[in-house]
């Protein structure tokens, strides 16, 4: 897998926070700091929000599914779609 960046412009990478081993690997692999619970931590107990020091920003799905499923769809919907699948 190369570098995220070879897709142009991509301002963050919203990933699944249930497989840690999956998304240390990953923030290596652009370069980003692997000890993302770090960061979470010490963004938390100064009350910041950690998502504006990352490119990889973990999700728990159990709780945002809704939420990413709804901007999901305006993706696909809104003005003819932000996003083609392609069918073959």
């Amino acid at each position: 897998m190369g570098s995220p960046r070879r897709f142009g412009k991509i301002n963050k990478i919203y990933i699944d926070g249930s497989d840690s081993s999956f998304i240390r690997a990953l923030k290596i692999q652009i370069g980003e700091y692997e000890e993302y619970e770090e960061i979470i931590k010490d963004a938390k107990s100064r009350n910041q929000n950690y998502e504006f020091s990352m490119d990889v920003v973990t999700v728990s799905l159990s709780t945002e599914h809704k939420s990413m499923l709804g901007n999901c769809k305006m993706l696909l919907e809104r003005d003819g779609g932000y996003i083609a699948i392609n069918q073959v």
